[in-house]
Protein backbone atom coordinates (compact mmCIF):
# COMPACT_ATOMS: atom_id res chain seq x y z
CA UNK A 1 0.00 0.00 0.00
CA UNK A 2 0.99 3.20 -1.13
CA UNK A 3 0.15 7.00 0.24
CA UNK A 4 1.44 10.34 -1.65
CA UNK A 5 1.94 13.29 0.44
CA UNK A 6 3.45 17.05 0.23
CA UNK A 7 5.54 16.52 3.33
CA UNK A 8 5.87 13.62 5.66
CA UNK A 9 7.17 14.37 9.13
CA UNK A 10 8.57 11.77 11.35
CA UNK A 11 7.84 12.04 15.19
CA UNK A 12 4.69 13.45 16.44
CA UNK A 13 6.02 15.31 19.42
CA UNK A 14 5.68 19.10 20.11
CA UNK A 15 7.92 19.78 17.32
CA UNK A 16 6.53 17.44 14.48
CA UNK A 17 2.90 18.50 15.59
CA UNK A 18 3.39 22.05 15.39
CA UNK A 19 5.28 22.20 12.16
CA UNK A 20 2.56 20.36 10.51
CA UNK A 21 -0.02 23.32 11.79
CA UNK A 22 2.07 25.96 10.32
CA UNK A 23 2.41 23.53 6.98
CA UNK A 24 -1.42 23.10 6.88
CA UNK A 25 -2.36 26.69 7.08
CA UNK A 26 -0.48 27.23 3.91
CA UNK A 27 -2.37 23.92 2.54
CA UNK A 28 0.28 21.38 2.37
CA UNK A 29 -0.67 17.70 2.28
CA UNK A 30 0.18 15.98 5.38
CA UNK A 31 1.57 12.56 7.24
CA UNK A 32 2.88 12.50 10.50
CA UNK A 33 4.29 9.32 11.14
CA UNK A 34 4.98 8.08 14.81
CA UNK A 35 6.31 4.83 16.48
CA UNK A 36 4.08 5.63 19.80
CA UNK A 37 0.44 4.72 19.85
CA UNK A 38 0.19 8.47 21.72
CA UNK A 39 0.99 11.99 20.64
CA UNK A 40 2.80 14.59 22.24
CA UNK A 41 6.52 12.65 23.12
CA UNK A 42 7.76 14.13 26.40
CA UNK A 43 5.09 16.44 26.60
CA UNK A 44 2.57 14.33 27.32
CA UNK A 45 0.21 13.76 29.87
CA UNK A 46 -0.23 9.59 30.62
CA UNK A 47 -3.54 8.07 31.82
CA UNK A 48 -3.07 5.47 34.40
CA UNK A 49 -6.50 3.82 36.01
CA UNK A 50 -8.41 7.36 37.53
CA UNK A 51 -5.15 9.43 37.71
CA UNK A 52 -2.85 10.98 35.18
CA UNK A 53 0.57 12.44 34.92
CA UNK A 54 3.00 14.59 32.65
CA UNK A 55 6.38 12.80 31.46
CA UNK A 56 7.87 15.92 32.71
CA UNK A 57 7.66 19.55 34.30
CA UNK A 58 7.48 21.28 31.59
CA UNK A 59 7.05 25.44 31.43
CA UNK A 60 4.61 27.69 29.08
CA UNK A 61 7.38 30.43 29.07
CA UNK A 62 8.08 32.13 26.27
CA UNK A 63 10.54 35.37 25.51
CA UNK A 64 8.84 35.34 22.07
CA UNK A 65 5.44 37.24 22.66
CA UNK A 66 3.57 36.65 19.53
CA UNK A 67 4.40 32.80 20.00
CA UNK A 68 3.04 33.29 23.21
CA UNK A 69 0.09 34.45 21.96
CA UNK A 70 -0.37 31.96 19.28
CA UNK A 71 -0.15 28.89 22.19
CA UNK A 72 -2.05 30.80 24.16
CA UNK A 73 -4.93 31.07 21.45
CA UNK A 74 -4.33 27.62 20.52
CA UNK A 75 -4.54 26.03 24.34
CA UNK A 76 -7.26 27.99 25.21
CA UNK A 77 -6.56 31.17 27.69
CA UNK A 78 -9.05 29.54 30.18
CA UNK A 79 -7.30 26.48 30.37
CA UNK A 80 -3.98 27.88 31.38
CA UNK A 81 -2.63 28.42 34.71
CA UNK A 82 -0.52 30.96 35.75
CA UNK A 83 1.76 29.76 38.27
CA UNK A 84 4.92 31.24 40.52
CA UNK A 85 7.89 29.02 40.26
CA UNK A 86 8.86 26.87 43.53
CA UNK A 87 11.91 24.71 43.53
CA UNK A 88 14.43 23.56 45.54
CA UNK A 89 17.92 21.38 45.63
CA UNK A 90 17.92 18.91 48.60
CA UNK A 91 21.75 19.00 49.63
CA UNK A 92 22.60 16.57 52.41
CA UNK A 93 19.31 16.90 54.09
CA UNK A 94 19.29 20.73 53.19
CA UNK A 95 16.32 22.42 51.06
CA UNK A 96 18.08 25.31 49.51
CA UNK A 97 16.65 27.30 46.39
CA UNK A 98 16.80 26.47 43.10
CA UNK A 99 18.36 28.40 40.84
CA UNK A 100 20.65 29.57 43.61
CA UNK A 101 20.78 32.58 44.93
CA UNK A 102 23.10 35.01 46.51
CA UNK A 103 21.18 34.75 49.36
CA UNK A 104 21.42 30.88 50.23
CA UNK A 105 25.20 31.68 49.28
CA UNK A 106 26.00 33.83 51.66
CA UNK A 107 23.97 31.61 54.46
CA UNK A 108 25.51 28.97 53.76
CA UNK A 109 29.22 29.40 51.92
CA UNK A 110 32.11 31.14 53.88
CA UNK A 111 32.55 34.76 53.02
CA UNK A 112 35.65 33.93 50.30
CA UNK A 113 33.49 31.64 48.33
CA UNK A 114 30.86 34.03 47.95
CA UNK A 115 33.05 36.32 46.79
CA UNK A 116 34.41 34.62 44.28
CA UNK A 117 30.92 33.23 43.32
CA UNK A 118 30.42 36.69 42.84
CA UNK A 119 32.68 37.93 41.17
CA UNK A 120 33.85 35.08 38.98
CA UNK A 121 37.50 34.85 37.28
CA UNK A 122 38.81 37.16 34.31
CA UNK A 123 38.23 34.97 32.21
CA UNK A 124 37.29 30.69 31.51
CA UNK A 125 39.65 28.72 29.52
CA UNK A 126 39.37 29.54 25.46
CA UNK A 127 37.37 26.77 22.91
CA UNK A 128 35.67 23.65 23.57
CA UNK A 129 35.46 24.05 27.85
CA UNK A 130 33.65 21.97 29.54
CA UNK A 131 30.38 22.20 31.64
CA UNK A 132 32.57 22.13 35.17
CA UNK A 133 34.91 25.25 33.44
CA UNK A 134 31.80 26.85 33.12
CA UNK A 135 30.04 26.98 36.64
CA UNK A 136 33.32 27.54 38.52
CA UNK A 137 34.60 30.02 36.18
CA UNK A 138 30.84 32.04 36.59
CA UNK A 139 30.31 30.93 39.98
CA UNK A 140 33.58 29.32 41.59
CA UNK A 141 34.79 25.92 42.47
CA UNK A 142 32.20 26.07 46.26
CA UNK A 143 29.29 26.19 43.98
CA UNK A 144 30.51 24.10 41.30
CA UNK A 145 30.75 20.79 43.90
CA UNK A 146 27.67 22.30 45.92
CA UNK A 147 25.15 22.27 43.43
CA UNK A 148 26.00 20.82 40.01
CA UNK A 149 28.64 18.18 40.34
CA UNK A 150 26.90 15.08 42.07
CA UNK A 151 23.90 16.34 40.58
CA UNK A 152 25.24 16.10 36.78
CA UNK A 153 26.65 12.81 37.69
CA UNK A 154 23.35 11.31 38.31
CA UNK A 155 21.14 12.72 35.39
CA UNK A 156 23.83 12.65 32.34
CA UNK A 157 26.08 9.67 33.92
CA UNK A 158 29.45 11.71 33.22
CA UNK A 159 31.49 14.27 35.37
CA UNK A 160 31.05 17.91 34.88
CA UNK A 161 34.57 17.71 33.01
CA UNK A 162 33.19 15.33 30.55
CA UNK A 163 30.16 17.65 29.60
CA UNK A 164 29.85 20.77 27.05
CA UNK A 165 29.56 23.73 28.25
CA UNK A 166 26.79 24.35 25.74
CA UNK A 167 24.01 23.32 27.62
CA UNK A 168 24.96 26.10 30.22
CA UNK A 169 25.54 28.99 27.69
CA UNK A 170 22.37 27.65 26.19
CA UNK A 171 19.70 27.78 28.93
CA UNK A 172 21.60 30.29 31.69
CA UNK A 173 23.49 32.94 29.48
CA UNK A 174 26.65 34.46 29.94
CA UNK A 175 26.52 35.34 33.96
CA UNK A 176 27.84 35.25 37.17
CA UNK A 177 26.27 34.84 41.04
CA UNK A 178 25.78 38.75 41.16
CA UNK A 179 23.83 38.73 37.91
CA UNK A 180 22.40 35.53 38.56
CA UNK A 181 20.70 37.39 42.12
CA UNK A 182 19.63 40.49 40.20
CA UNK A 183 18.00 38.35 37.85
CA UNK A 184 15.81 37.16 40.47
CA UNK A 185 14.54 40.54 41.61
CA UNK A 186 11.18 41.41 40.39
CA UNK A 187 10.50 42.35 37.33
CA UNK A 188 13.77 40.88 35.66
CA UNK A 189 14.19 37.74 34.65
CA UNK A 190 17.28 37.70 31.71
CA UNK A 191 17.44 33.73 31.77
CA UNK A 192 15.00 31.63 30.98
CA UNK A 193 16.23 28.88 33.93
CA UNK A 194 15.44 32.18 36.48
CA UNK A 195 11.78 32.67 35.12
CA UNK A 196 9.76 33.54 38.13
CA UNK A 197 6.08 33.00 36.45
CA UNK A 198 4.97 30.60 33.88
CA UNK A 199 2.06 29.49 32.25
CA UNK A 200 0.75 25.73 32.53
CA UNK A 201 -2.15 23.80 30.93
CA UNK A 202 -4.84 22.55 33.63
CA UNK A 203 -5.18 19.30 32.97
CA UNK A 204 -1.19 18.54 32.04
CA UNK A 205 0.98 19.68 29.39
CA UNK A 206 -0.21 17.12 27.32
CA UNK A 207 -3.44 19.27 26.79
CA UNK A 208 -0.77 20.83 24.03
CA UNK A 209 -0.43 17.70 22.29
CA UNK A 210 -4.25 17.63 22.20
CA UNK A 211 -4.77 20.76 21.13
CA UNK A 212 -2.57 20.72 18.00
CA UNK A 213 -4.20 17.49 17.41
CA UNK A 214 -7.74 19.15 16.96
CA UNK A 215 -5.98 21.82 14.83
CA UNK A 216 -4.86 19.42 11.98
CA UNK A 217 -8.37 17.66 12.23
CA UNK A 218 -8.87 16.79 8.38
CA UNK A 219 -5.97 18.22 7.27
CA UNK A 220 -2.68 15.95 8.28
CA UNK A 221 -2.55 11.97 8.05
CA UNK A 222 -0.82 11.21 11.62
CA UNK A 223 0.07 7.42 11.91
CA UNK A 224 0.73 6.18 15.03
CA UNK A 225 2.30 2.66 16.57
CA UNK A 226 4.16 3.05 13.57
CA UNK A 227 7.49 1.66 12.46
CA UNK A 228 9.73 3.32 9.90
CA UNK A 229 11.97 1.39 8.53
CA UNK A 230 14.37 2.87 5.62
CA UNK A 231 14.28 5.82 2.83
CA UNK A 232 14.08 5.36 -0.48
CA UNK A 233 16.47 7.45 -2.62
CA UNK A 234 16.04 8.99 -6.17
CA UNK A 235 19.87 10.75 -6.49
CA UNK A 236 20.50 13.53 -3.81
CA UNK A 237 16.77 13.32 -2.44
CA UNK A 238 14.66 11.49 -0.21
CA UNK A 239 11.97 9.66 -2.43
CA UNK A 240 9.56 7.26 -0.14
CA UNK A 241 9.56 5.85 3.03
CA UNK A 242 8.93 2.48 4.28
CA UNK A 243 7.25 1.55 7.14
CA UNK A 244 5.36 -0.96 9.31
CA UNK A 245 1.88 -0.38 10.71
CA UNK A 246 -0.51 -2.83 11.66
CA UNK A 247 1.89 -5.91 10.71
CA UNK A 248 1.72 -4.47 7.15
CA UNK A 249 4.97 -3.32 5.05
CA UNK A 250 3.79 0.35 3.55
CA UNK A 251 4.85 3.00 1.79
CA UNK A 252 4.68 6.62 1.55
CA UNK A 253 6.20 8.63 -1.08
CA UNK A 254 6.54 12.94 -0.44
CA UNK A 255 8.14 16.27 -1.98
CA UNK A 256 10.24 16.66 1.47
CA UNK A 257 10.90 15.48 4.80
CA UNK A 258 11.22 17.12 8.16
CA UNK A 259 12.58 14.48 11.02
CA UNK A 260 12.32 15.21 14.79
CA UNK A 261 13.48 11.85 15.71
CA UNK A 262 16.87 10.96 17.15
CA UNK A 263 19.56 11.43 14.86
CA UNK A 264 21.15 8.53 15.52
CA UNK A 265 17.78 6.40 14.14
CA UNK A 266 17.44 8.91 11.30
CA UNK A 267 20.98 7.35 10.09
CA UNK A 268 19.47 4.13 10.45
CA UNK A 269 17.25 4.95 7.95
CA UNK A 270 19.31 6.80 5.67
CA UNK A 271 21.53 3.74 5.64
CA UNK A 272 23.89 5.20 7.97
CA UNK A 273 23.80 2.99 10.73
CA UNK A 274 27.59 2.01 11.23
CA UNK A 275 28.43 5.85 10.52
CA UNK A 276 30.56 7.02 13.27
CA UNK A 277 29.26 10.37 13.05
CA UNK A 278 25.72 8.77 14.23
CA UNK A 279 26.73 6.78 16.61
CA UNK A 280 28.82 8.85 18.54
CA UNK A 281 25.16 10.85 19.36
CA UNK A 282 23.98 9.58 22.37
CA UNK A 283 20.98 9.83 24.54
CA UNK A 284 20.09 9.58 28.03
CA UNK A 285 17.16 7.12 29.01
CA UNK A 286 14.70 8.16 31.54
CA UNK A 287 12.09 6.51 34.03
CA UNK A 288 9.47 8.16 34.87
CA UNK A 289 7.68 6.81 38.44
CA UNK A 290 4.27 8.06 39.35
CA UNK A 291 3.24 7.59 43.07
CA UNK A 292 0.52 8.11 45.08
CA UNK A 293 1.35 8.63 48.29
CA UNK A 294 0.21 8.70 51.75
CA UNK A 295 2.21 11.63 53.77
CA UNK A 296 1.35 14.65 55.92
CA UNK A 297 1.57 17.11 53.19
CA UNK A 298 2.35 18.31 49.76
CA UNK A 299 6.07 19.96 49.53
CA UNK A 300 5.45 23.58 48.55
CA UNK A 301 7.70 23.00 45.00
CA UNK A 302 7.20 22.30 41.55
CA UNK A 303 10.39 20.46 41.14
CA UNK A 304 12.76 19.14 43.55
CA UNK A 305 16.22 18.12 42.76
CA UNK A 306 18.25 15.47 44.74
CA UNK A 307 22.21 15.08 43.58
CA UNK A 308 22.64 12.96 46.97
CA UNK A 309 24.23 9.42 45.06
CA UNK A 310 22.20 7.81 48.19
CA UNK A 311 18.73 9.01 46.69
CA UNK A 312 17.90 6.83 44.13
CA UNK A 313 15.73 9.62 41.83
CA UNK A 314 17.27 12.53 41.01
CA UNK A 315 13.74 14.94 40.33
CA UNK A 316 10.74 14.68 41.70
CA UNK A 317 7.49 16.73 40.77
CA UNK A 318 4.67 17.66 43.33
CA UNK A 319 1.96 17.37 41.04
CA UNK A 320 -1.10 18.95 42.65
CA UNK A 321 1.12 21.85 42.74
CA UNK A 322 1.35 22.42 39.00
CA UNK A 323 -2.76 21.87 38.57
CA UNK A 324 -5.57 20.99 41.19
CA UNK A 325 -6.42 18.42 38.66
CA UNK A 326 -3.90 16.32 39.15
CA UNK A 327 -5.39 15.35 42.47
CA UNK A 328 -8.59 12.87 42.93
CA UNK A 329 -8.37 11.81 45.91
CA UNK A 330 -6.55 12.43 49.66
CA UNK A 331 -3.41 10.63 48.66
CA UNK A 332 -0.55 13.23 46.92
CA UNK A 333 0.31 12.35 43.84
CA UNK A 334 4.18 12.56 42.40
CA UNK A 335 6.43 12.14 39.77
CA UNK A 336 10.14 10.63 40.24
CA UNK A 337 12.45 10.80 37.78
CA UNK A 338 15.29 8.24 37.09
CA UNK A 339 18.10 8.61 34.42
CA UNK A 340 19.80 5.77 33.19
CA UNK A 341 21.16 4.51 30.08
CA UNK A 342 18.96 2.03 27.70
CA UNK A 343 19.77 -1.39 28.66
CA UNK A 344 21.69 -0.96 31.51
CA UNK A 345 20.79 -2.02 35.27
CA UNK A 346 18.60 0.36 36.24
CA UNK A 347 16.54 -0.12 32.67
CA UNK A 348 16.00 -3.64 32.73
CA UNK A 349 15.21 -3.18 36.82
CA UNK A 350 11.58 -4.99 37.04
CA UNK A 351 8.76 -2.58 38.63
CA UNK A 352 8.55 -3.91 42.02
CA UNK A 353 12.89 -3.05 42.42
CA UNK A 354 12.21 0.91 41.26
CA UNK A 355 9.22 0.73 43.64
CA UNK A 356 11.23 -0.55 46.65
CA UNK A 357 14.17 1.59 45.70
CA UNK A 358 11.94 4.45 45.69
CA UNK A 359 10.85 3.27 49.46
CA UNK A 360 14.09 2.95 50.69
CA UNK A 361 15.43 6.96 49.14
CA UNK A 362 12.25 8.04 51.18
CA UNK A 363 13.53 6.87 54.69
CA UNK A 364 16.42 9.86 53.54
CA UNK A 365 14.34 12.57 52.77
CA UNK A 366 12.54 15.10 55.03
CA UNK A 367 8.85 15.23 54.05
CA UNK A 368 8.91 11.78 52.55
CA UNK A 369 10.69 9.61 55.08
CA UNK A 370 6.90 8.30 56.41
CA UNK A 371 5.60 8.26 52.97
CA UNK A 372 3.42 5.44 51.86
CA UNK A 373 2.80 4.26 48.22
CA UNK A 374 -0.78 4.19 47.79
CA UNK A 375 -0.19 3.71 43.52
CA UNK A 376 2.25 2.68 41.59
CA UNK A 377 3.29 3.18 37.64
CA UNK A 378 5.88 4.08 35.49
CA UNK A 379 6.96 5.12 31.84
CA UNK A 380 10.30 4.26 30.25
CA UNK A 381 12.04 6.52 27.53
CA UNK A 382 14.78 5.15 25.70
CA UNK A 383 15.95 8.42 24.09
CA UNK A 384 14.91 11.44 26.40
CA UNK A 385 17.02 13.81 26.22
CA UNK A 386 20.50 14.44 23.98
CA UNK A 387 23.99 13.95 26.09
CA UNK A 388 25.88 16.73 24.97
CA UNK A 389 29.21 15.30 26.23
CA UNK A 390 32.46 16.54 25.91
CA UNK A 391 33.27 17.06 21.89
CA UNK A 392 30.00 15.84 20.65
CA UNK A 393 30.29 18.96 18.50
CA UNK A 394 32.14 17.28 15.64
CA UNK A 395 29.96 14.21 15.32
CA UNK A 396 26.97 16.05 15.40
CA UNK A 397 28.35 18.64 12.41
CA UNK A 398 29.42 15.60 10.21
CA UNK A 399 26.11 13.72 11.23
CA UNK A 400 24.18 16.96 10.36
CA UNK A 401 25.95 17.55 7.27
CA UNK A 402 25.65 14.23 5.47
CA UNK A 403 21.66 14.18 6.58
CA UNK A 404 21.08 17.72 4.86
CA UNK A 405 23.05 16.44 1.92
CA UNK A 406 19.55 15.50 0.82
CA UNK A 407 18.20 18.41 -0.16
CA UNK A 408 14.41 17.63 0.78
CA UNK A 409 15.21 16.40 4.18
CA UNK A 410 14.77 19.12 7.02
CA UNK A 411 15.92 18.85 10.62
CA UNK A 412 13.96 20.45 13.29
CA UNK A 413 13.71 19.51 17.26
CA UNK A 414 15.22 18.96 20.30
CA UNK A 415 16.39 15.05 19.01
CA UNK A 416 16.00 15.87 15.37
CA UNK A 417 18.96 18.33 15.58
CA UNK A 418 20.83 16.93 18.67
CA UNK A 419 20.40 20.30 20.96
CA UNK A 420 18.74 20.77 24.38
CA UNK A 421 15.60 22.73 23.61
CA UNK A 422 13.09 24.30 25.88
CA UNK A 423 9.90 24.05 24.57
CA UNK A 424 9.68 27.61 23.07
CA UNK A 425 13.14 26.11 21.29
CA UNK A 426 10.97 23.50 19.95
CA UNK A 427 8.05 25.58 18.25
CA UNK A 428 11.00 27.97 16.79
CA UNK A 429 12.65 25.24 15.00
CA UNK A 430 9.27 23.95 13.94
CA UNK A 431 8.47 27.44 12.31
CA UNK A 432 11.90 27.63 10.74
CA UNK A 433 11.36 24.14 9.38
CA UNK A 434 8.18 24.58 8.16
CA UNK A 435 9.17 28.16 6.45
CA UNK A 436 12.88 26.64 4.77
CA UNK A 437 9.62 23.93 2.84
CA UNK A 438 7.65 26.90 1.33
CA UNK A 439 10.16 29.16 0.22
CA UNK A 440 10.49 28.05 -2.74
CA UNK A 441 6.87 28.29 -3.30
CA UNK A 442 6.46 31.63 -1.73
CA UNK A 443 7.70 34.13 -4.56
Amino acid sequence: MTKKTDVLILGAGITGLAAAKYLSEKGQGLIIIEKSPLLGGLARTVKTGDHCFDLGGHRLYFRDPGLEKEVEELIGPENLIKQKRKSRIVIEGRFLKYPPSLAEAFFHLTPDVVFSAIKGPASLPAGGISLQDWITGNFGGKIHDLYFRDYTKKVWGLETSEISAVWAEARIGKTSMLKMAADLLPGRALTKENAKIFSYPSKGIGELAKAFERALEDKAGIITSARPIKFIKNGTKLAALEYEHENTAKTVEFNTAISTIPLNALGDLLGLAEDRSFKNLRYRALIVAFVLLEKPEAFEDHWLYFPDKDIFFSRACELCNWSPHFKKSAFYPMTFEIFCDKGDKTWNARESCIKENLLTSFQKVKGLEKAFIKYFAMEKIDAAYPLLYRGYEESLSAATSEATEYSNLKLAGRSGTHSYFDLEECLKSAKTAAENILKPTVA
